[in-house]
C-alpha cells in the first residue's frame, strides 16, 4: 500500500497522486488546514459524531456517495433498533464513569465526545462530564471525582496492567477496565460493537454491586 502519512501529517501530493474519488475525514483526527488543501482538488467527506445517535445519519450519507444506499439503510437500522433496545432497559444512571484517554499528562473523554455519548446511552454519568472535550487531570484529580468505574482502553494510549497498579497506589478503589479502545472510540459499523460493549458493562457492574 502506498504511504501517505497520519492523520496529523498526511502527505497532501501523495493522496492527489492516486487521485482518489472521495476521501473520509474525522474533524477530531483530521486537521482542518489539510481538509481544506485536499478539498480544493478532491471531493472530502467530513465527520464528527458525538453520539451513536448520529452515526446512523452518517452511514446514510456515506451509502448515498457510495451508491450503496440499500447495504447502508440495513447497517443504519440495526443501530437504530439497536440503540432503542438499550435506551428503554435504561430508567437512570446507574453508574459513574471516568474514561482515560491518555497518561502523562493523564486526560479523560469529557462532554461532547463520542465516547460520552456511548457510555450515556448505557446509563453511564461521566465524572468529567461538565469539562471540555479532553481535559488533562490528574491522579488526585481522578480520585476525588469518584467515579464507580474507571475504563482504560487499549487506544490511543495503550493502557496496561501496570496502570490500574498505578490507579490503585494513588487511591483509587473504583473497579478499573481495561477495555478495547476501537469499540469505544470508532463509529460507523463499529458502532453495533460499541453498543454491545457499553451493555455488557453496565450488565457486569450490576451484578458486582
Amino acid at each position: 500500500m502506498p504511504k501517505i502519512g497520519g492523520t496529523k501529517d498526511p502527505s497532501i501530493e501523495a493522496i492527489r497522486s492516486l487521485a482518489p474519488d472521495l476521501i473520509f475525514a474525522n474533524r477530531e483526527e483530521n486537521r482542518p488546514e489539510d481538509v481544506l488543501a485536499l478539498a480544493e482538488t478532491i471531493p472530502v467527506d467530513v465527520s464528527h459524531p458525538r453520539s451513536p445517535h448520529d452515526v446512523p445519519g452518517l452511514i446514510r450519507r456515506w451509502g448515498d456517495r457510495l451508491g450503496a444506499s440499500t447495504r447502508a439503510e440495513l447497517l443504519a437500522a440495526e443501530i437504530e433498533r439497536r440503540i432503542g433496545v438499550l435506551e428503554r432497559s435504561i430508567l437512570e444512571p446507574s453508574f459513574r464513569f471516568a474514561y482515560l484517554i491518555w497518561r502523562a499528562p493523564w486526560m479523560a473523554a469529557g462532554r461532547g465526545t463520542y465516547i460520552d455519548g456511548l457510555l450515556s446511552l448505557a446509563g453511564g454519568s461521566n465524572v468529567f462530564g461538565n469539562d471540555p472535550a479532553y481535559p488533562e487531570t490528574t491522579l488526585e484529580g481522578i480520585c476525588n471525582a469518584k467515579p464507580g468505574v474507571v475504563l482504560l482502553p487499549s487506544e490511543p494510549f495503550p493502557f496496561q496492567e501496570k496502570h490500574k497498579a498505578e490507579l490503585r497506589d494513588a487511591g483509587i478503589s473504583s473497579s478499573i477496565e481495561l477495555v478495547d479502545g476501537d469499540d469505544y472510540c470508532w463509529h460507523g459499523s463499529r458502532t453495533i460493537r460499541g453498543l454491545e460493549r457499553v451493555s455488557g458493562l453496565r450488565g457486569s457492574l450490576k451484578r458486582s454491586e
